[in-house]
């Protein structure tokens, strides 16, 4: 894609997911198609995530403000599986980053990205009753060499 299609769609998500943050006080089942359309085009991004970089459009916290917008409405919603879904994404996107160093995202930005996914992750759990599948993240993450956080 080019630098002014990829600058475009940045920009449409952002006005999509600002339309998402005004309807999700309203539990709106509209601002759950807003954050889906936003997340869609958050992952169009993420396929061109190296020319994103090289125009400045900051891909990691599009894709993890959409996953965190979309967790949000589902867990006011009352979708648990799928909040649970979503959030657990993001926790392994921030850690595929951190695996990946082609992308150059600066290491304390992604240190205190996968955090936050963390802390987010680990309160849903304990919202919706299950914080084993908080201990069954951190365990897969220890277990898997190729995830160094932990080490």
């Amino acid at each position: 894609m080019s630098k002014s299609e990829l600058l475009h769609l940045e920009n449409d998500w952002k006005e999509t997911t600002m339309m998402g943050n005004d309807l999700v006080d309203c539990l709106s089942r509209q601002a759950l198609k807003e954050y889906s359309s936003a997340f869609a085009k958050a992952k169009k991004l993420m396929v061109n995530i190296k020319s994103c970089i090289n125009f400045n459009i900051p891909i990691m916290h599009i894709y993890l403000i959409s996953c965190n917008n979309l967790t949000e409405v589902y867990t006011k919603l009352g979708q648990w599986d799928m909040a649970e879904t979503i959030c657990r994404r993001s926790v392994f996107y921030t850690i595929f980053l951190r695996k990946d160093k082609s992308h150059y995202f600066l290491e304390e930005d992604l240190n205190a990205s996968l955090t936050r996914q963390l802390l987010m992750y680990k309160e849903l759990t304990i919202k919706i009753s299950q914080p084993s599948r908080y201990n069954q993240i951190i365990e897969e993450i220890k277990l898997d060499p190729s995830h160094a956080y932990f080490n």
